[in-house]
């Protein structure tokens, strides 16, 4: 479905015609809520969830999942209160009230948010949990059953398609309307009027509409992180609707003016508000323009009609106020909005337009018309929907901008060759303009011409998110400029009509330390620029923009070339330019650190994990080395951040050596970009294949960060254990050095086009960590073990060094231009080939039919596809032993292809009568649908396939959802809800009074929040001294002891401290249950000695959160595999004590993690205290 379109309906679509009695009624625990327009909906009492919502008798809330704000607000307080035609349930907590009003005789539940802070779970949703059966139609591209995750665990594989929850989004400014269907029934989200006011992240801004799973989940998103480019806003969220119709999409034109008489917290109404009119200009033709209003409190917009625009119902205030052409910003001005008052405010175009020489695409904050564009919103680049990525030739003149893709990755579409034949008159010095609108893990354009580069742009602003493989392209419009110039030597320009080959050869003549090129009086040492003499004419042959971290992309590329003053060469030229998302990831740890985290042991399963992955990417260690000691026990891992604010996982030994390192933000041990650092190297310097060069050319290549091929000559290569073109499934590279400090890179060119010729030229291996550096400091610093130096004739140290430099500097004169892409190449993933992949799925099909259950015959063949082959995939598909060891592949790479759609059969029909023609089954065609409708299970390839047994697809993904379930320490098992609370006592009720507030109790974080706000809203800052608060009355009954009544100020550092003092505080565990008076005690882990030297370990204080002794002591027997016993606690008999022989005080807070209990309730001590004999 697409609800980009609000359809504009009568009323009577979600108000029936005959009405039931309005009113509301208490159950046990809910209240019952009758529209009396054939809506009947309960509201836990509670928890303040909704728990059913029954639409003419037909239940449509899920039953396992309810519906409520944010991910549920686990404890409330529910009431409710009717006035005439309006029924309102308040839900309130400390810091959100929800309000779900319903209106005599209409279908819908009117709902108003009021916040004073964000919720846990971090952003602001609303989420109507809906029944799938009732419900079946949302939007395609987000009905996730039945897919297997492919990216995080919100982007699927569904039968050869990509799906995603986020690929239901639809842009705030276009998003009025969204809903989900059945037989019968419609539910839609509805944002009237200005809904989206107190959101965060402006008209263009899009996020979650809609997920299909075993629910059908609709949702309206408030506040994010999801790509958002502002801060969230507090206050009152709506008013917006859940509007139940017979199938329909209701009108977007709700009246809600009804909230104004609710007495709702922070609703402003219609008369409390103004507007802002004005003109618009210099927005071209063909280009929507759209003006938009933002301050901290609230944002709206308005289309311009024509060049004028309105935007009605803005809360007072004063405003920035954006022109936007397109979704480009182009203007921006300021506005104070008055109650009941118009503002009038004109704004003009800004945009800087440049003559151009050529440009590709339209610089208007979007990737329209560019390649794959059209498809990005609601599928994945992955998906095979899409067009090829590339690499990409463009020429100018004869390509289209639907051919240049709209995003650069660095392994997908490296590089984008741009060509470009340019008069006499485009020749000189030019600015190459790119405009992007986001960019991952900090990816940016600079400038190469050849070994030349510009110096690097800033890194662009961060946004915490991933974008594109999101559906959106949204970000913060970043825009580049380089300008670049001809060549100079010693102050003498070359021209077109010098002998340009002998001033080359002189110029490389001059030591390395002593050339520069003069770039506008900048100077850049140890780089040159490729120019050379033909026909009398000068041809700039290569121009690379890459940008300069890994796994970057730079969304929606707009190019422009710039003219500038005349320049008095002439003839013609041929510009080729390179664009490509290159890292120079050696940057990584040239510089210390910006910030390292808190180093913590891998539990168990995450060893195992690590170690597989490592096998996985190590395939050849599983033979030569004990994993034991690649990933030892003991084995710590540890985020950080670079000074580029690259992010990374480290694994370091117990010792702190550094072993393991992996760059993104995935988390977890499964990286795909597992690297292993110099120590782990040494120590197994077969691990990955080498490419080997004299200790000499060492400190050249770390400054280089590249390792030209020029820089291995015929003389300097070792043997390679093997083929340097099979780095697809080991992408890395390690370059040891006998007795120097070795480099780990991965390969610029595929590692066949590696040949043993002195001559040969360009990038073979990107650095990514080499001894010496930041990394390398912080292990032991040691030396590289005694070894040996290759047993070849090497050159002179000195020629290999020029050669080395001369690989960066030096060119080809002889007219290449072409091909020539400097910006490091990427291998190409072995892709298997239809035949392979129907062999395989034929394998797996016998395998299906032979475990498939002969009493669920027939089968509708779909059903047999997604149920049974598909599950049954090999977890680790391989092909026969003779392709592997010629031409190996990625499982990973295998599996994401192994399905119908890449088989010669191409549909599912043709591939099973192939098993039918076998007589391994038979097939109906019943009324159009085609049957499984018997199978031979006495067939001989059934009985073969019967005794293979090996691990499937539907295996895996069962343990891991059982993994998920029994690993309680995983991030997405919540842990015990432990609520800490205050209740406003005699002395403390008239703050409360004076903030607003009447919650029955508050947790610490409240009580911070409103003393701030008092404190700013009464002007009680201490006049001279900040840390100080000068006391009013309230302040003084609610924060002062006794015998302080004298005092006038408190340090601010006291404030929360004295107030919970002076307020009655409680606990709770679980979200139920009656409150109890503090303090609670955490869990006590401690050793003691007994018997001598026998020690032994005592939990106790589980009670209070619910925690099974015998449990614990069962657990416990089998980690520890030690005797374990319950028993009354010696000092507290009315407590239970379990006991544990030996130091088990890591074993067991490790465990107490696992069920759920949180970290700060664990505590852990040891007795110092001796057993006999001791001192």
């Amino acid at each position: 479905m697409n609800w980009k379109t609000a359809i504009a309906l009568a009323f009577s679509t979600f108000c029936p015609g005959a009405l039931a009695a309005f009113g509301v009624t208490t159950g046990s625990g809910y209240l019952s809520v009758d529209t009396g327009g054939g809506l009947v909906f309960r509201v836990s009492t509670s928890s303040g969830d909704i728990t059913s919502l029954k639409y003419n008798n037909i239940e449509c809330q899920d039953s396992s999942k309810y519906t409520h704000i944010a991910s549920g607000l686990g404890s409330a307080t529910v009431s409710y209160k009717i006035s005439g035609n309006y029924a309102t349930i308040t839900i309130a907590t400390s810091t959100l009230t929800q309000y779900y009003v319903a209106v005599s005789g209409q279908s819908a539940i009117y709902i108003g948010t009021y916040t004073t802070a964000e919720p846990s779970v971090g952003e602001l949703r609303f989420i109507a949990r809906l029944s799938k059966s009732a419900l079946p139609n949302g939007y395609s591209q987000a009905q996730i059953d039945g897919g297997t995750a492919i990216e995080g665990s919100d982007v699927y594989l569904v039968n050869g398609q990509t799906r995603s929850k986020f690929y239901s989004s639809v842009q705030f400014i276009k998003d009025q309307v969204h809903g989900v269907t059945g037989n019968g029934v419609g539910v839609y989200m509805v944002m009237p009027g200005n809904a989206y006011e107190t959101s965060g992240g402006g008209p263009f801004f899009r996020d979650i509409n809609n997920q299909g799973s075993s629910q059908q989940e609709l949702y309206w998103y408030m506040n994010s992180g999801h790509m958002v480019t502002q801060t969230f806003r507090t206050g009152f969220f709506g008013p917006y609707a859940m509007v139940f119709t017979s199938g329909s999409a209701p009108s977007a034109s709700l009246d809600t003016s009804f909230f104004a008489n609710l007495g709702l917290k922070g609703y402003v109404a219609a008369s409390g508000r103004g507007s802002v009119k004005g003109t618009v200009s210099g927005i071209p033709s063909g280009f929507t323009a759209v003006v938009g209003l933002d301050n901290t409190a609230a944002q709206y917009w308005g289309t311009v009609s024509g060049t004028s625009y309105t935007i009605s119902g803005v809360k007072p205030g004063t405003y920035k106020a954006t022109l936007y052409k397109k979704e480009l910003e182009v203007a921006t001005g300021s506005v104070t909005v008055s109650a009941g008052g118009t503002a009038t405010l004109n704004l003009a175009s800004t945009e800087s337009i440049k003559t151009t020489i050529w440009q590709i695409g339209s610089p208007d904050g979007t990737p329209s018309g560019f390649l794959n564009a059209d498809k990005i919103e609601t599928m994945h680049p992955t998906d095979t929907r899409m067009g090829k990525w590339g690499p990409v030739t463009y020429t100018i003149g004869s390509s289209s901008a639907s051919s240049f893709p709209m995003a650069q990755f660095v392994a997908v579409n490296n590089p984008t060759t741009i060509k470009w034949t340019a008069n006499s008159s485009q020749i000189g010095a030019r600015t190459l303009r790119i405009r992007t609108t986001s960019s991952f893990a900090g990816g940016r354009p600079s400038i190469q011409v050849n070994s030349w580069s510009s110096s690097s742009p800033a890194a662009p602003t961060k946004i915490d998110s991933r974008g594109v493989t999101r559906g959106t392209w949204r970000g913060y419009n970043q825009l580049y400029g380089t300008i670049c110039y001809s060549f100079w030597h010693s102050g003498c320009r070359l021209k077109h009509n010098h002998h340009l080959r002998d001033q080359w050869k002189q110029w490389r003549r001059v030591p390395v330390s002593k050339r520069c090129v003069r770039l506008g009086g900048t100077v850049l040492d140890h780089m040159g620029l490729l120019l050379y003499s033909s026909q009398n004419s000068i041809r700039l042959l290569v121009l690379t923009i890459t940008a300069l971290r890994a796994l970057a992309y730079s969304p929606a590329i707009t190019v422009t070339c710039l003219t500038s003053a005349a320049d008095p060469w002439s003839g013609s030229d041929t510009l080729t330019v390179i664009l490509s998302t290159v890292p120079h990831p050696l940057a990584m740890f040239k510089k210390p650190l910006h910030k390292t985290f808190t180093s913590s042991a891998l539990r168990n399963s995450d060893v195992k994990l690590l170690r597989q992955r490592v096998l996985v990417l190590f395939p050849d260690s599983k033979d030569k080395v004990d994993i034991e000691v690649l990933v030892p026990k003991g084995i710590t891992s540890c985020k950080f951040d670079t000074h580029l604010d690259q992010t990374g996982t480290l694994y370091s030994s117990a010792e702190k050596e550094p072993l393991w390192f992996s760059m993104g933000k995935g988390g977890g041990v499964a990286q795909s970009n597992l690297i292993p650092t110099v120590y782990t190297l040494w120590k197994f310097p077969t691990l990955l294949p080498t490419i080997s060069t004299p200790a000499a050319v060492i400190p050249i290549l770390v400054g280089m960060d590249t390792y030209p091929v020029s820089a291995r000559s015929t003389q300097c290569i070792t043997h390679r254990r093997r083929r340097l073109d099979d780095t697809r499934s080991c992408p890395f590279t390690h370059t040891p050095i006998a007795h120097s400090r070795p480099i780990i890179g991965s390969m610029a060119i595929n590692g066949s086009e590696l040949k043993d010729d002195a001559d040969q030229k360009g990038k073979a291996v990107v650095t990514l960590h080499a001894a010496g550096d930041v990394l390398w400091a912080l292990g032991s610093k040691q030396e590289p073990p005694e070894g040996r130096q290759p047993e070849t004739d090497p050159a002179p140290v000195a020629d290999i060094v020029d050669g080395v430099a001369a690989a960066v500097e030096d060119v080809k004169l002889d007219g290449e231009a072409e091909g020539e892409a400097v910006g490091g190449a990427t291998t190409p993933e072995r892709i298997p080939t239809a035949q392979e992949i129907e062999a395989t799925l034929r394998a797996t099909t016998l395998y299906a039919l032979a475990r498939l259950d002969a009493t669920s015959l027939p089968l509708p063949a779909s059903t047999f596809y997604s149920s049974h082959i598909l599950p049954s995939r090999p977890a680790r598909p391989t092909l026969p032993s003779s392709n592997e060891a010629e031409d190996p592949i990625d499982p990973k790479v295998f599996l994401s292809h192994l399905d119908i759609k890449h088989t010669p059969h191409k549909k599912l029909a043709p591939f099973l009568k192939t098993f039918e023609k076998d007589g391994i089954l038979k097939l109906k065609d019943v009324r159009g649908e085609l049957l499984v409708f018997s199978v031979d299970a006495k067939h001989p390839a059934l009985v073969d396939a019967g005794k293979w047994g090996w691990k499937t697809i539907g295996d895996a993904e069962k343990k891991g959802k059982e993994r998920e379930r029994n690993d309680a320490t995983d991030g997405s098992v919540k842990e015990i809800l432990i609520e800490e609370v205050w209740f406003p006592e005699a002395r403390t009720e008239s703050f409360f009074e004076a903030c607003g507030e009447s919650a029955p109790h508050y947790a610490l974080s409240s009580l911070r929040s409103l003393l701030a706000k008092y404190i700013t809203t009464h002007n009680l800052q201490h006049p001279t001294i900040p840390k100080f608060v000068v006391l009013d009355e309230v302040l003084s009954r609610a924060l002062l002891r006794k015998g302080e009544d004298e005092k006038e100020f408190v340090g601010r550092d006291e404030l929360v401290e004295r107030l919970s003092g002076n307020m009655k505080g409680m606990w709770r565990v679980g979200g139920a249950g009656s409150f109890k008076k503090m303090p609670l005690q955490p869990v006590n882990v401690q050793t003691k000695a007994r018997q001598g030297r026998k020690v032994v370990t005592l939990i106790t204080g589980f009670e209070s959160f619910g925690i099974d002794p015998e449990l614990l002591s069962d657990e416990l027997r089998k980690r520890c595999a030690s005797s374990t016993s319950v028993a009354p606690c010696v000092e507290k008999p009315k407590q239970l004590e379990v006991m544990v022989q030996g130091n088990q005080t890591k074993a067991v807070a490790a465990l107490l993690l696992e069920l759920r209990l949180p970290k700060k309730w664990v505590k852990v001590s040891e007795s110092t205290g001796k057993g006999k004999g001791g001192k």
